[in-house]
């Protein structure tokens, strides 16, 4: 199941959260089941020091698979890349959440949501995801 939900705390115009990712979520659309996906968002820290990216998690392990930390210095970017396995996924809509925890005081979580629509299909194929 996949569904990746971007979320962030709200500091205000004036104190914004350092992290921005992009794409703040994927619509994989209508997928045959057994499918694999290859998933890029970027996380860029336009504040004024590093954040570290304690953990990185999917929601459910055996669907999907995400580096478990990173680091992102200020002005920086780093590039998440997750894998969405649909192998044994039932037929019908599927979602999924990449939740990433970070060391900064103002955003401390962050989601993404994964969604689609799984097809019953026998024929699998990778899907890969262009970042915007």
């Amino acid at each position: 199941m996949v569904a990746l939900t971007l979320a962030t705390g709200g500091a205000g115009a004036a104190d914004p959260d350092p992290l921005l990712v992009t794409p703040v979520a994927a619509d994989l659309g209508v997928v045959p089941a057994g499918s694999v996906a290859e998933l890029e968002f970027d996380v860029a820290n336009h504040g004024d020091e590093a954040v570290r990216l304690r953990y990185i998690h999917g929601e459910c392990d055996c669907t999907l698979r995400v580096p478990v930390a990173g680091h992102v210095a200020a002005g920086g970017e780093f590039v998440l890349r997750a894998t969405l396995d649909l192998d044994g996924v039932d037929a019908g809509p599927f979602e999924e959440l990449i939740t990433i925890l970070t060391d900064h005081f103002r955003q401390t979580e962050l989601w993404i949501p994964i969604t689609a629509q799984v097809l019953a299909s026998p024929d699998a194929r990778t899907i890969q995801t262009a970042k915007d």
